[in-house]
């Protein structure tokens, strides 16, 4: 399929008191094209006595916003956008780098990515990977990091991939791969067990390089009463 789009992001600002810089009554119109193309390919396959439907779904997106200064308007509640793999693959409103709707980022990129799924007679899926990256085509003026322009080249990879061919586990896991040094730049891995309704254990470690690294820890199992009916 290819879908085709037009957006135009517009806000109007009236503000009783402005700080220093800021015009109380500013209006800011911003277009954005973007030209989505996926498609998905389908072939059986056989792994340990199983047969299985395998799946390739690759996927080209191209953006253009044009930039905007937009130093002179208010900043309530923009901040940067997760990189992950439901915003490196912006769709609908998610063309902006930035949350909220106080920046609008100036873009001129290809997004391109694949996932391939394994999917079992029931039609359940049971082993997915995917890989994702972004090429900007000229610099982005705009960071929501920092002050200077993000040069234009590929950005980080994003790898991502889950299984449920263990009865009852389900893991799944990100890795941000760095466009530079091809290190780990951000990682997020997690496991849970789930044998019935009710029941579960899991466990999530996340890395952020040279920032932090976390271990999560939850459960949900019923103390006491009527035992819950099976999962179907």
């Amino acid at each position: 399929t290819l879908t085709p789009r037009l957006a135009l992001h517009s806000t109007n600002y009236d503000l009783d008191r402005a700080a220093g810089g800021e015009r109380r009554s500013v209006t800011r119109t911003i277009p954005t094209f973007s030209l989505d193309a996926r498609t998905e390919l389908e072939r059986p396959v056989e792994l340990f006595g199983h047969q299985l439907t395998q799946t390739l779904e690759p996927r080209v997106r191209y953006v253009r916003t044009p930039y905007r200064d937009q130093s002179m308007l208010p900043l309530f509640d923009s901040a940067p956008r997760d990189f992950n793999q439901y915003a490196i693959f912006s769709s609908d409103n998610n063309d902006n780098a930035f949350t909220g709707v106080d920046r609008i980022s100036d873009a001129n990129e290809i997004t391109m990515g694949a996932t391939s799924r394994l999917l079992n007679e029931r039609g359940t899926e049971t082993l997915r990977f995917g890989v994702v990256q972004k090429w900007l085509l000229s610099d982005q003026r705009l960071n929501p990091n920092g002050t200077e322009p993000i040069k234009a080249g590929l950005s980080d990879m994003l790898l991502l991939g889950s299984t449920h061919v263990i009865p009852n586990w389900y893991l799944d896991g990100t890795v941000q791969l760095g466009a530079d040094n091809q290190a780990t730049q951000q990682a997020t891995l997690g496991a849970r067990f789930s044998p019935g309704a009710w029941r579960t254990i899991g466990a999530t470690y996340r890395y952020n390089r040279d920032k932090s690294e976390q271990i999560e820890i939850g459960w949900q199992w019923p103390l006491a009463g009527r035992k819950p009916p099976l999962q179907e």
